[in-house]
């Protein structure tokens, strides 16, 4: 078999490797049962969720070193014990592991700047 994409193979065995190792991560969590999964907690998903689309949206304009950690802050904030130094702790992690897998080791084309610095880099 002949892959024709370098790139896409590796970024497709990084996210199957992640998912397993979240999936194994994630066997000790008590969610309940299938017949009793428990309340549904409506505050973190809607933060989940407009996170995720503020992410959609500031992305192409903020940049990835802005965006990115606006994006863990923000998800931090569903959880039930918001810590400063944990969130500035994950999201450097988060953002530093982002640039050089995506930006660097795939070569994607991810705005890391926001657009009125990268314009006057450009020029």
């Amino acid at each position: 078999m002949q892959i024709k994409s370098q790139k896409d193979f590796w970024s497709g065995l990084m996210f199957i490797v992640v998912g397993i190792a979240f999936a194994w991560g994630s066997l000790n969590y008590s969610f309940g049962s299938s017949a009793r999964p428990g309340p549904w907690a409506w505050r973190p998903l809607i933060i989940m969720v407009v996170a995720l689309v503020l992410f959609g949206l500031a992305l192409p304009r903020l940049g990835l070193l802005i965006t990115l950690p606006l994006l863990v802050f923000i998800v931090s904030l569903a959880g039930d014990e918001f810590h400063w130094k944990d969130a500035l702790l994950n999201a450097t992690i988060l953002t530093g592991m982002s640039w050089v897998i995506f930006v660097k080791g795939l070569s994607l084309t991810i705005p890391v700047w926001p657009t009125v610095f990268a314009a006057a880099a450009g020029a």
